[in-house]
């Protein structure tokens, strides 16, 4: 197997760019070919890491998922497979090799990821899950991005297209291959460092400001009127069945946050039960139903 490794260059991550590709330069599989999708960003003082590169440029009126879009378009047509990684995190040595072992047994793989801060400093914590009951898990939250996950071509073309405004491309992804009954795999072991920031779109790390959680709240809603106009197959019914649950719980979280005495309530809350989250588990969180199903 030789996949294809993908990553998008954007201007937020620039500053990390070379510590990406030294982690990619250092990978213990050299067996993969490297493509980029550079979204309007210079590289003209940026130091590439292979000499035989597939780079993609955004066109006028690209947006982030349309750019990614073109390029998994492109990727199907020449490989069986695909290692997704961020350009601000980085790699460690067995990234390539273990995700390409896996993918001989399943459809999609995703890897623990090893958090630090801006400047690359370990803070001490694991973002994993120990849970496979997917039908359900990923009804409500994620944990395959793309900076941790590695799919056969084969199972991401029934995952296209998407809509050009998409924001959770990576949650999206997996929601179509769970519902096309792609065989997953999390690996509990991190293979990847991931990079956190003050305000990162899908926060992870406590403390969250009421701002933070309206705003996830919207992405999430936007999300299911992303997955859910679509028919289920008779097989993945149940699963369904617990996007449509956990939208009209979200909606009714929303009611519910609406008041500010209630948002900042649930937000204090939110704060003082646990150090790392799962994406999106900040949205109506069911360990404080009590505060919000009311």
């Amino acid at each position: 197997m030789k996949p294809a490794l993908y990553t998008t260059f954007y201007p937020a991550a620039k500053p990390y760019l070379q510590t990406w590709a030294d982690s990619v330069a250092t990978q213990t599989d050299q067996e993969f070919d490297l493509w980029i999708a550079v979204d309007n960003v210079s590289l003209d003082d940026w130091l590439r890491p292979r000499d035989a590169i597939h780079w993609l440029y955004a066109e006028p009126g690209d947006t982030p998922a349309s750019l990614r879009q073109a390029a998994f378009e492109e990727i199907i047509q020449a490989y069986d497979a695909v290692i997704f990684v961020d350009s601000d995190d980085v790699l460690l040595p067995e990234r390539v090799a273990t995700a390409k072992e896996a993918l001989k047994s399943y459809d999609v793989y995703g890897c623990a990821l090893e958090l630090i801060d801006v400047g690359g400093q370990r803070l001490g914590h694991t973002f994993t899950s120990t849970r496979t009951d997917w039908s359900e898990f990923l009804s409500k939250y994620n944990i395959f991005g793309l900076s941790n996950t590695a799919y056969r071509t084969e199972t991401l073309v029934n995952c296209l297209p998407f809509p050009s405004d998409t924001v959770m491309v990576d949650w999206l992804l997996i929601t179509n291959a769970l519902q096309n009954n792609a065989h997953l795999y999390f690996d509990q072991t991190p293979h990847m460092l991931y990079r956190q920031y003050q305000d990162n779109t899908a926060k992870v790390i406590a403390p969250y400001t009421p701002e933070q959680i309206v705003r996830a709240t919207n992405l999430v809603l936007e999300h299911y009127t992303k997955v859910l106009p679509s028919s289920p197959l008779p097989s993945s019914l149940t699963f369904h069945q617990h996007l449509q649950q956990r939208q009209k719980d979200v909606q009714h979280f929303t009611a519910t946050i609406a008041d500010k005495n209630v948002l900042a309530r649930y937000t204090k809350a939110l704060n003082a039960l646990k150090p790392v989250f799962l994406w999106w588990e900040c949205v109506a969180n069911e360990e404080l139903a009590s505060i919000w199903k009311r």
